[in-house]
């Protein structure tokens, strides 16, 4: 017997796994997963800090400094960990050929929407130390109106807090201890007397205003 030897099937070719691609924000970084990202209720950097940075960056561009440099020393100078970040990332994108307002730009969580679009019009007028030292101006009025306005509503706020509590408590542990007082048939006959004799009141007082005004007049 003749047999044929029939080659052994080759097996398809495995693919390769493909290493995993990093998660890239929409500039480009390595975007954070999010028990590692930072929250922020409102504003991640306070308004005063925005304030103080463009009166310190006026001033060096004012004295010629280049605004990498300008940039670099009020970051250093800067205590907040946040407004740190932002500055650096500003730099890279600076390095990188952007503008000063396209830059901050990418931070709409820490700069309004009113500061980028001042400074892309200083940057065409080439005045942005004038436009920076204007903004940290308004934005110092800003502030204090926005302390003098938290200053008003604190009073009120905490009389309609108390308010709401008194009436809580009076709801939950006054009114029902009165309950059997009130159900008593012999202080119905007091709550109507009461009120009767209330209404005898106001009417003997408008007669009594009635003939005081008509005796002034009829002397008149």
């Amino acid at each position: 017997m003749s047999s044929t030897l029939i080659p052994p099937r080759s097996q398809p070719p495995q693919p390769q796994p493909q290493p995993q691609q990093p998660n890239l924000a929409p500039d480009g970084t390595v975007a954070k997963p999010w028990y590692k990202r930072e929250f922020y209720v409102g504003r991640a950097v306070k308004p005063e800090e925005v304030m103080n940075f463009s009166r310190q960056l006026s001033s060096f561009l004012r004295a010629g400094v280049p605004i990498l440099d300008s940039l670099g020393v009020v970051a250093e100078e800067n205590a907040s960990k946040k407004m740190q970040e932002v500055l650096a990332d500003v730099q890279r994108r600076l390095r990188a050929g952007s503008s000063f307002g396209d830059a901050i730009s990418s931070q709409d969580n820490v700069f309004p929407g009113y500061y980028i679009a001042v400074v892309r019009a200083a940057e065409l007028t080439g005045r942005l130390d004038d436009a920076l030292e204007e903004l940290s101006g308004y934005m110092e009025r800003e502030v204090a109106a926005r302390r003098e306005l938290k200053s008003a509503l604190t009073y009120p706020v905490i009389v309609f807090i108390l308010a709401i509590l008194a009436v809580i408590v009076m709801s939950i542990y006054v009114l029902p201890k009165f309950k059997g007082f009130y159900t008593r048939d012999d202080w119905r006959d007091v709550v109507k007397t009461m009120v009767e004799y209330g209404a005898q009141v106001k009417d003997s007082d408008v007669d009594v205003l009635v003939d005081y005004l008509a005796k002034n007049l009829g002397k008149k």
